[in-house]
């Protein structure tokens, strides 16, 4: 059989090798390599016939025809070559370069921002070690009564250790326990006194699992050992102790009418913001024993207490489902007949973030959605910004024909003119990278309040962004310099020279269709922000935030007791300041709070039993946010009939398959302690959580006992100084009890925290898209009307008015956009609808949001045409008829 040695080398030996000799050299060595294959096998004569390939090209002189060894003073004085011819030619042209480096230099920063914010997003958690083998389980379940599935992120104390002895791919498993309503930290020295909800209770196997850094302590596992220590932040300890060192001075933790006495042992480093939980103080739930085994009960070391957060580290390779199954058993084990009610619930510590719909969740999730909502946006962006730079490059071509043309002739090949249109694209990149690094560092602070962030100016130029970033740089550097370079390389240099090129149909075709698709893309951005900037306005209108910022809380539960919380607002009342004031739940609910539910069932209709949701409140809670009557009427204030009473919303009635005014005096039966209301009044609905949800059905009772914020309504606009003054009989009343209030309005707010978020940066970047592309239409239109200057000035010669010309040079543009309306807005449509069914309650897409943007880049783009299209009609047609273009 025929072998025949490796071509690449013997490519290389035709490459190099002078002619004279090619010939000689390579039958004697096919000779050697065919007499190798016999002596020696196939693999090793093809390695020694490339020996001596390189062999015969280091020995034999080079060819004068083939690529030459260039040495390094050739290499420099090429390049400054290549660099002298690309500052010239952007400083001949310094509008274009101007637009082009501005265009870029927006959409890189732009890209880049929005890199560190995905990125982050991306790494939660993952600065704990081992994170990746990290899981929480908790366990899911089914209400009685309707049957709806609800998860909750917490479990039982006993069942964590209990898997751990089930399974030996567990390593290390710690708790903690935060209260769903905080208590309250002092030191007495300075009478400080605040609400504290992020103070953890964990075992002292904490740092098992989580990275914990101290600033000042010793060892953290005989810290948490102690139950008399706590370690808390530094924000912490400047909030209690100021300046002073905080190693040693005591707290107190006091809750239910209990006090903890804690020695500061420790002070740690906050969390960083991409942690789904944010700890300040951190201390033994041993220290809470009195308070946990109360009533013979105890809540962290139980079966059936779900109350611990419980996490665990298990070796590489163990499955969810093989935890699953182990909490499964744990569960048959030992919950008897609730076993079969019970579900696991296993997540892995870097997926909590993006896992929403969990009861009693530590903190709000996120949405994985506006993730590819920023990465499309920035995308887009930086597109934008490649077709401004093909798009000006091609309109140029005309006038770079000469130089391509006379570069030919004496000889240049178009390969080295294919790399100088490469070269000057990277450098206008490169240059517009420099520019975004700068524009990062400027907008960071601002970019950090949007986002909620703690990005600084070394996130921006380390990390895992700026490699990215710098590599999108050189990607975008050849896309956009691909076209021109091939275009322009092209060009037939006797055509040229002699004046007849013909650029054909075929540029001009490409410019109308990346204008076109630059102008969708601005159409779909700017669409997708009026809907969702619509939609975070609908969903404010509750009615419990009507009140905009008249209205504000002060949270009850725990920290003050009940007689004060009457002499309170008995005090209230008479103060000049307050309009109002009312006693409730917790309003609005968090989603991850979960809901108070009661059974009830009307005996004289049916033994169905009803679980609705429950409000309780003061009398006078219906008066403050004004709620609308259907039918009968609020509580009277007498509490001796209030607390037999109880109001009802419209879907509560049609739960009962009764109008409004047949469902008042209608009684309601609680089944377990038989406790009889009657309906004394119908509301309409209103909502008091998350618009994504379905408005339930809702019991409003008279019971103040259970309320646990007090709501108070100002009765003029200058709330420094009223909230001055409720502080001043607050504090008066109780001493000792924390005054922290905040307001409805930024509440409902908080609701929507990561759908406010999109719709800021979905706004700003839009604003961007918009600008690059006016930009560059306008660059186009400036070259475009100067290359038509001749034909206008024959036109006005020949008695053309300049509205005409206006008409002439603007209505391309037009006709444009049009076509852009027909292909972005269906794009547009479909995505924000599929934005908009998260939502129960949304906005309808009427004609406004299909007009509108299309309107608005209308104007846009006339507005910025017909700036240069004026200038040429007004200028005078015998300068631009005798001039040479």
């Amino acid at each position: 059989m025929r072998h025949d040695p490796p071509r690449l080398f013997t490519k290389l030996l035709h490459w190099f090798c002078p002619v004279e000799y090619v010939e000689e050299v390579e039958g004697d060595l096919h000779q050697c390599f065919e007499e190798r294959v016999i002596s020696k096998g196939l693999t090793r004569a093809r390695l020694l016939y490339a020996r001596d390939v390189i062999h015969a090209v280091r020995v034999y002189p080079t060819r004068n025809t083939a690529i030459r060894q260039v040495s390094f003073t050739t290499f420099v004085d090429a390049f400054r070559h290549f660099l002298t011819l690309a500052v010239r030619n952007m400083t001949r042209n310094k509008s274009t370069t101007a637009i082009n480096i501005a265009g870029l230099a927006v959409s890189l920063a732009s890209v880049l921002l929005i890199g560190l914010y995905i990125i982050d997003e991306l790494s939660f958690d993952a600065f704990h070690p081992n994170a990746d083998n990290v899981y929480r389980i908790g366990h899911s379940y089914k209400r009685y009564g309707d049957g709806v599935e609800e998860t909750d992120a917490r479990a039982a104390g006993y069942w964590a250790p209990a898997m751990k002895e089930l399974l030996p791919g567990i390593k290390h498993v710690t708790r903690f326990s935060r209260f769903g309503y905080p208590g309250m930290v002092r030191e007495e020295l300075s009478n400080k006194v605040f609400v504290e909800p992020e103070f953890f209770w964990t075992d002292s196997t904490f740092t098992d699992i989580f990275y914990v850094s101290l600033f000042s302590g010793g060892n953290i596992r005989e810290i948490l050992g102690n139950p008399g220590n706590v370690i808390l932040t530094e924000d912490m300890a400047k909030k209690y102790f100021g300046d002073a060192d905080p190693q040693g001075l005591q707290l107190v933790y006091s809750r239910d009418g209990m006090d903890f006495p804690l020695i500061v042992a420790g002070v740690m480093k906050s969390f960083p913001s991409n942690s789904h939980f944010h700890p300040q103080f951190i201390a033994s739930n041993q220290a809470l024993n009195p308070l946990w085994k109360r009533d013979n009960e105890d809540r962290v070391n139980s079966w059936r207490d779900a109350f611990t957060y419980s996490y665990m580290e298990v070796e590489e390779g163990t499955s969810e489902s093989t935890l699953a199954a182990s909490l499964r058993k744990v569960f048959d084990e030992h919950l008897g007949d609730n076993a079969k009610f019970v579900s696991p619930s296993i997540v892995r510590m870097r997926d909590i973030h993006f896992t929403p719909g969990k009861v009693l969740e530590l903190e709000g999730a996120g949405e994985k959605s506006n993730l590819y909502i920023f990465a499309s946006i920035g995308v887009l962006i930086l597109v934008m910004a490649s077709i401004n730079y093909m798009n000006l490059a091609t309109a140029r071509s005309i006038r770079r024909s000469k130089e391509v043309g006379l570069r030919k002739t004496l000889g240049v090949g178009r390969g080295t003119l294919v790399l100088q249109f490469f070269g000057e694209s990277l450098l206008i990149t490169v240059i517009a990278l420099g520019l975004a690094i700068l524009l990062c560092v400027v907008l960071l602070p601002y970019f950090n309040d949007l986002t909620g962030k703690n990005f600084s100016v070394t996130n921006v130029l380390g990390g895992n962004v700026f490699p990215w970033v710098a590599a999108l740089t050189v990607t975008v550097g050849l896309i956009s310099g691909s076209y021109p370079a091939f275009y322009l390389s092209s060009f037939n240099s006797a055509a040229v020279l002699k004046g007849k090129l013909q650029t054909g149909v075929s540029a001009e075709g490409l410019r109308q269709i990346l204008v076109v698709a630059q102008f969708s893309i601005t159409l779909l951005l700017l669409a997708s922000t009026l809907v969702i900037r619509n939609q975070m306005q609908f969903v404010n209108k509750s009615k419990l935030s009507e009140f905009e910022d008249q209205i504000f809380s002060v949270r009850l539960t725990g920290l003050i007791d009940p007689a004060s919380i009457q002499a309170v607002k008995k005090e209230l009342l008479t103060s000049p300041y307050v309009a109002d004031v009312a006693l409730a739940t917790h309003l609005p609910r968090q989603e991850q709070f979960g809901w108070s539910d009661v059974r009830l069932k009307a005996p004289l209709f049916s033994e169905t039993e009803f679980i609705w949701q429950v409000i309780d409140c003061s009398h006078d809670f219906p008066k403050m946010f004004d709620l609308t009557f259907l039918s009968g009427r609020s509580f009277t204030g007498v509490e001796a009939t209030d607390t037999t009473q109880v109001i009802i919303n419209e879907s509560a009635v049609h739960d009962l398959q009764l109008d409004p005014d047949h469902a008042l005096g209608v009684t309601l039966e609680d089944p377990f302690s038989k406790k009889k209301r009657t309906i004394v009044g119908v509301v309409k609905d209103f909502n008091c959580t998350s618009a994504r949800k379905k408005i339930q059905p809702m019991v409003i009772n008279c019971n103040v006992m259970a309320a646990e914020h007090m709501y108070i309504r100002l009765s003029g606009p200058d709330y420094q100084q009223a909230i001055g003054a409720i502080q001043q009989t607050w504090r008066k009343i109780s001493p000792k009890s924390p005054f922290e209030y905040s307001f409805m309005n930024e509440q409902f707010a908080a609701l929507y925290r990561s759908e406010r978020q999109a719709s800021a940066i979905v706004s700003y970047f839009s604003m961007l898209a918009i600008m690059i592309g006016c930009l560059g239409l306008f660059g186009l239109a400036a070259f475009t009307t100067e290359q038509r200057s001749k034909e206008i000035g024959i036109r006005k010669v020949l008695g053309a008015s300049s509205r005409q010309i206006v008409v002439l040079l603007t209505s391309k543009y037009v006709r444009l956009v049009s076509l852009s309306f027909v292909i972005g807005m269906p794009v547009a449509i479909i995505l924000v609808n599929q934005w908009l069914e998260q939502f129960e309650y949304r906005i309808e897409l009427d004609v406004f949001f299909y007009v509108v943007p299309v309107i608005l880049i209308m104007v846009l783009v006339t507005a910025t045409v017909s700036f240069e299209a004026l200038r040429a009609a007004y200028a005078n047609p015998v300068d631009s008829i005798k001039s040479e273009h």
